[in-house]
């Protein structure tokens, strides 16, 4: 008996400087499971934790703006609708006083009212969201499923991204294409080219926005999974899967 608890310990004891040391002779795999630390866990979290501090920042920015623009357009409603019509040239404009103040007075409702929606979510909603991953006790395991969304989040804004630039780029390309159509239509080419910078000047924001959208780089999804490959190769010493 005190033989097998001495061969037992020996066992135990060299399994764990093989461990150590990495030495030759057992799996890899056993290695990088037991000795390599949660990466994916940190940064998905942090990444989550800074959202919601940006969702409340463009609360707070939303709310103010939404107060300002309901201040003005009621008082400007008040006025309006009590002003004595002689003040105005026509009745013309004093309808375009009451509809501006009317329109900015709901708009800033609509933007206090967002805004006060984004102030007031709970903290940790991302816990509720993605609980199954919180909930896992295995740390191997959860620092899978953690990539896994990193991946589906990045594979997701990225189809964002592409999809915005495309419809932004086909703007312009639409406008000019029903120009086209509608002077060959009409057999009308001598306007064509008024018309066409008339009805493309409004797209050009459009088409700014596109070209950024593609040049200006990856969205905080992809640059989230891209920080996570960078640090698990920095730490094993060599680039994972792509």
């Amino acid at each position: 008996m005190k033989r097998n608890l001495s061969a037992i310990c020996i066992l135990m004891t060299m399994l764990s400087i093989a461990g150590a040391q990495g030495l030759p002779g057992l799996p890899e795999q056993v290695f990088e499971a037991t000795q390599q630390p949660q990466l994916a866990m940190p940064l998905l979290t942090e990444f989550f934790k800074a959202e919601e501090r940006r969702n409340k920042t463009g609360g707070i920015v939303l709310t103010a703006t939404g107060s300002l623009f309901f201040a003005a357009g009621a008082a400007g409603a008040v006025w309006a609708f009590t002003a004595d019509t002689d003040q105005f040239s026509d009745p013309e404009e004093l309808m375009i006083y009451r509809a501006v103040s009317v329109g900015a007075t709901g708009t800033g409702a609509l933007l206090a009212g967002l805004g006060i929606g984004m102030i007031s979510r709970p903290a940790d909603r991302y816990k509720t969201k993605y609980a199954y991953v919180y909930a896992e006790n295995d740390p191997v395991v959860q620092e899978a499923m953690a990539y896994a969304v990193m991946k589906d989040l990045a594979d997701q804004a990225r189809r964002d991204r592409i999809a915005g630039a495309v419809v932004n780029l086909s703007i312009p390309l639409a406008t000019v294409g029903v120009n086209a159509a509608v002077a060959a239509f009409s057999n009308d080419w001598d306007k064509f080219g008024e018309n066409l910078l008339a009805n493309v000047s409004w797209t050009i924001p459009n088409l700014i926005g596109g070209i950024m959208t593609l040049v200006s780089g990856k969205s905080e999804e992809e640059r989230l999974l891209d920080m996570y490959r960078v640090t698990s190769a920095g730490y094993t010493g060599r680039y994972p899967n792509q």
